[in-house]
Order: structure tokens, then sequence, then C-alpha cells
């Protein structure tokens, strides 16, 4: 397994699993710079289904919240910075 995910992350792929959680990542930072009402919403909706998406794939939960370090070393590897 550790073979096949080192092939897949050189040839730029990501397992399913990890574009989720990328994603869940990104909607979470593009919460906190919505101003609209509507549209902060309709993005906390679609945040609460990709979570929901990758705890059934997971078959369990994900809870950043409970591991800060860890959260933010997950941003940083994602975002680069």
């Amino acid at each position: 397994m550790r073979l096949s995910y080192r092939i897949l992350k050189n040839a730029g792929c990501m397992p399913s699993e990890l574009e989720k959680r990328h994603h869940i990542l990104n909607l979470k930072e593009l919460l906190n710079t919505i101003d609209d009402d509507k549209e902060r919403l309709k993005r906390l909706r679609e945040l609460n289904f990709k979570i929901m998406e990758f705890n059934i794939m997971k078959k369990r939960p994900l809870y950043l919240e409970n591991s800060p370090d860890y959260e933010q070393r997950i941003l940083e590897k994602l975002t680069g910075s």
C-alpha cells in the first residue's frame, strides 16, 4: 500500500479520502471569509454533507477540532505554506 500511495503522490494524484479531506478543510477556511448569510449557510450545508460522506467512507468520525496541532499540520501540508 505504501508504494502505491507513493506512486500516486508522485503522479500528482490523491486518494479519494485525501481529496475529500482537502475539500473539507478548504470549505472550512472559506466559511471564515464569507460575509453573506445565505452563502454562508449554503457552504455550511455543503461542508456538513462532505463531512458526512467522509465519515461514511472512513467508517469513523473526523474530529479535527480535538487535535488542533494535527489540524494545523494538515492545513500547512495541503496549502503548501
